[in-house]
């Protein structure tokens, strides 16, 4: 993988000092406030970063959804998902670019394909993601606007007095769902390792949200950290051959490449799933 790794920028952590549920609105508050100095950096890095805190921000509102608050938190809630969704969305382009470029330099040329053909793949590839490496000022403009809009709406969440036995719900449901999640996922559905992949991300932010005020210790972080990794790197795979500005020849190529090292992935993500969910 090309560059520095950011996957495991590590979440905010809540302080349980606090009641629970001013506890997570000030690390919602502090994980949004990293994000916005990320973006305001507007290099590949500051977006990455707050991409990633975006998501783990998603995981909080859908907790929030599960936890026994008046329902103005509810309502909050979906348009906090809402406008993450599109803050997420406007700064997609650089990071996929970058992406397919460190997926595509793990690959291993295919016997059939000439070396100078995939050496062109590569470079054409090489060269989106250098144009791509620094987000266009309308996408930061639109991304920032919408954390704005959200940190608005964290600032505004009520308090209410939760109890352990709520936040241990709220987990439990977020469990549910990505053994669900697995469970549905049929061999080759690569839609569905998908689904599972985002319940299982969901779950591992949840449950690093919740371990300091339970103070109790998240069940197989490494295991399940490992688990998303895997799939994560299936959904890469999965995606490279939908690339924009790729010929037909060039996608039939990328498909070919990546058919075993995918189905390798899976049959991994399956074991590591079976051990976690099954």
């Amino acid at each position: 993988m090309s560059g520095p790794d950011l996957r495991r920028v590590r979440a905010v952590a809540p302080d349980p000092a606090l009641p629970a549920a001013a506890a997570l609105r000030r690390a919602a508050l502090q994980e949004l406030d990293d994000a916005q100095a990320a973006l305001r950096r507007g290099d590949a890095r500051g977006v990455h970063q707050a991409r990633k805190g975006s998501k783990r921000l998603r995981a909080l509102g859908r907790l929030l959804r599960d936890l026994p608050l008046p329902a103005s938190a509810g309502r909050d809630a979906r348009k906090i998902n809402s406008l993450l969704r599109q803050a997420a969305q406007a700064l997609a382009a650089p990071r996929e670019a970058a992406v397919a470029l460190e997926t595509f330099r793990r690959l291993k040329r295919p016997g059939g394909i000439p070396v100078a053909d995939w050496r062109r793949l590569g470079q054409s590839l090489r060269r989106r993601a250098q144009v791509g490496q620094k987000a266009p000022a309308r996408a930061l403009a639109a991304a920032g606007a919408a954390l704005g809009q959200v940190r608005e709406l964290l600032a505004a969440l009520p308090d209410a007095p939760l109890k352990p036995a709520d936040l241990r719900r709220g987990l439990r449901k977020s469990r549910k769902r990505a053994r669900k999640a697995f469970r549905h996922a049929l061999p080759g559905d690569s839609e569905a390792l998908h689904e599972w992949r985002k319940r299982a991300k969901r779950l591992e932010a949840v449950q690093a949200l919740l371990e300091p005020l339970l103070q109790e210790p998240a069940v197989a972080p490494r295991r399940l950290e490992e688990l998303t990794d895997v799939l994560g790197l299936h959904h890469d795979l999965q995606l490279l051959p939908l690339r924009p500005g790729l010929s037909r020849q060039q996608r039939e190529w990328l498909a070919q490449a990546a058919r075993a090292p995918a189905a390798a992935l899976e049959r991994q993500a399956r074991r590591r799933g079976a051990r976690l969910f099954g």
